[in-house]
């Protein structure tokens, strides 16, 4: 069993990537808040890697794409460049939320807190500290 994980864990590390990690984090967020009865939500992001490392965040202004649009949607991502790592970007996170103003941060030793709120039917990517 022990091998198993420590071979699944290799495995998850040549594959993986920040940016990936985070949409899809983001993602996850927004369709639970969505979901909730709350107006606002703030989660941490930490890099796979730690946070005690300098690493950057990234993510373009842009409307939350229709399904129909599939994989690609948009022409703004969200990208993540760490010290340690593998840096990434995706677009998947626009399937569910829309991001008002680019955003950007860089951090070094700290998490990253991401605040989102619902506007209407939509959820919006409005802060990052």
């Amino acid at each position: 069993m022990a091998m198993g994980l420590i071979a699944a864990l290799g495995w998850y590390s040549l594959f993986y990537d920040e940016g990936v990690r985070l949409g899809k984090r983001l993602a996850r967020e927004a369709q639970s808040l969505r979901e909730s009865r709350e107006d606002t939500r703030v989660f941490t992001y930490r890099p796979l890697l730690g946070a005690d490392q300098e690493y950057s965040v990234g993510i373009g202004a842009g409307s939350q794409c229709a399904p129909e649009h599939g994989r690609f949607c948009g022409d703004s991502g969200l990208s993540v460049h760490v010290e340690r790592g593998n840096s990434g970007s995706t677009t998947y996170y626009r399937r569910f939320v829309s991001v008002p103003k680019a955003l950007y941060i860089a951090k070094h030793g700290d998490s990253l807190e991401v605040s989102l709120r619902k506007a209407g039917d939509n959820v919006e990517v409005v802060a990052m500290r």
